[in-house]
């Protein structure tokens, strides 16, 4: 029986290898650095690149720094405002194909996620470059890395996106809605502030947002509609039993803004056909200013109120459904303190 031969171990003893660690290089003429035993070599390299470990983490904690970063450890932020249609898009296969042949040319930003191990971060902006550069498989992209808390991220990313021409009115409404919900706590203020928007502007956005996401997957050309036509539809607060009537129904348009008439006229025609109830205390109440009349107030069906305004009130009536919904919000607000009282 053959024993197998023993593998040994290597022995670093007695032998050296010049210093490359001194930072500062020999001047001509000197005698060169002393050799250091191998074992001395790897123990304080070993401790310069920890060194360096940590104060590169310092960095990205407290300031900013650019690095080439694995595409493994970046994650999509959750205020991301593209939806998945974008994504199959031609605009984004373009995007796709540059990068394919000349690369990341702009870095992307990102923000380190804290305590995380190994170090992990959140993008700030560039999700459509690092979304195309998973697809093609590669295995690094460049980042401006920046510590930053979520008001100064969502700045950030609001500023980056306003003008951005292929941001469609329901993605950027969902933003501000989501936004508003999260970080903000409901506060319109602060929201306002932070991106120096008016509360009228914010009362369209969060009515845009109230649109189903599942009208849009199922009817994309809706992404390609303006502010002002997805307002009309959103106003007419389709149910979900409409909105599933409407999808199934998917309706031939050549342009977004033909659609949403087409799907207005379809919600204005199922409301006519639907059986009115009445009940006495349906009368109208008249409204009067300076001895004129301004509008007719009617109770509708299920707790809805219904206003009939006068010729020449556009103005007011636009007003009075911007200030809706900054009501509505500080009822709820006085309901939550009544009940904690």
């Amino acid at each position: 029986m053959t024993s197998k031969p023993t593998r040994r171990k290597p022995r670093f003893e007695g032998l050296t290898l010049p210093s490359i660690l001194d930072a500062t290089p020999a001047a001509p003429g000197t005698a060169p650095a002393p050799a250091v035993p191998v074992a001395d070599y790897v123990r304080e390299a070993g401790q310069r690149l920890t060194e360096d470990y940590r104060r590169l983490r310092q960095l990205e904690q407290s300031g900013r720094v650019e690095l080439e970063l694995p595409l493994a450890s970046i994650r999509p932020s959750r205020f991301a405002n593209r939806s998945e249609h974008y994504f199959h898009s031609a605009r984004y296969a373009e995007i796709r194909s540059s990068i394919a042949q000349h690369g990341v040319k702009i870095p992307i930003k990102v923000r380190p996620v804290a305590d995380s191990t190994p170090p992990a971060y959140e993008i700030v902006y560039g999700h459509t470059r690092h979304r195309a550069s998973l697809d093609l498989g590669l295995p690094s992209i460049r980042a401006v890395v920046e510590a930053l808390d979520d008001e100064t991220l969502l700045a950030e990313m609001e500023l980056e996106n306003r003008d951005r021409e292929d941001l469609s009115a329901y993605e950027r409404a969902r933003f501000y809605a989501l936004a508003l919900a999260d970080t903000f706590a409901g506060n319109r203020e602060r929201l306002c502030a932070c991106f120096e928007r008016s509360n009228a502007w914010l009362s369209q956005q969060r009515v845009i947002a109230g649109l189903p996401q599942r009208l849009f997957d199922a009817m994309p050309l809706l992404y390609q509609a303006g502010v002002e036509p997805l307002l009309e539809l959103a106003r007419l607060r389709p149910t979900d039993e409409q909105v599933q009537t409407l999808i199934e129904m998917h309706p031939d348009a050549s342009s977004a803004t033909t659609l949403v008439q087409v799907l207005i006229r379809r919600l204005h025609s199922a409301s006519r056909g639907s059986p009115k109830r009445t009940t006495a205390s349906a009368e109208a109440v008249h409204h009067h200013r300076n001895g004129r009349l301004l509008m007719h107030a009617r109770p509708g069906t299920r707790g809805r109120m219904q206003f009939e305004f006068e010729s020449g009130q556009r103005g007011f009536a636009d007003f009075l459904r911007t200030r809706l919904a900054e009501l509505y919000d500080e009822y709820e607000k006085s309901q939550v303190i009544d009940n904690k009282g």
